[in-house]
């Protein structure tokens, strides 16, 4: 990730991507490890930190070493690159690719598949201000 790239995080889009990421996505991470990690990212990544709820937070880890990581992921887990037992990272990328090729038709069909907002309990679809609120300044606010 770039300088620039991270020159355009604004804390309102932080603020999107996280809300996304918790609750709009369909996994539910158990951890999130990151090593060697640029100062600058760090910076990016604490400012992201603080729009996530406190079970999230405690779920991200930034390893300084890989002595610290394997506190959290057995090495059993990890490929042989990062001092691992599970294999190297193009002997398991294949398996992983063949996996996914195997399950192709699955992945394909669930692209077919959409919500009906008009069927939506409430009456109404959800809106991007409905989940994050109005973007903007209040600086003044006329109350009559």
């Amino acid at each position: 990730m770039t300088l620039a790239l991270m020159a355009q995080f604004t804390p309102s889009l932080a603020k999107k991507g996280v809300t996304q990421f918790q609750d709009g996505n369909s996994i539910r991470p158990k951890s999130m490890n990151h090593i060697n990690m640029s100062p600058a990212f760090i910076t990016v990544f604490n400012m992201i930190k603080l729009f996530m709820n406190e079970k999230m937070k405690s779920r991200m880890f930034v390893h300084s070493d890989m002595d610290s990581l394997y506190k959290n992921v057995p090495q059993r887990l990890l490929p042989q690159e990062y001092g691992g037992e599970a294999g190297s990272l193009a002997a398991l990328t294949e398996e992983w690719k063949k996996k996914v090729e195997a399950r192709r038709g699955w992945l394909m069909e669930g692209e077919m598949y959409r919500s009906d907002e008009k069927k939506r309990v409430g009456g109404r679809p959800k809106t991007q201000e409905d989940l994050f609120g109005l973007d903007g300044s209040f600086r003044q606010l006329n109350v009559d």
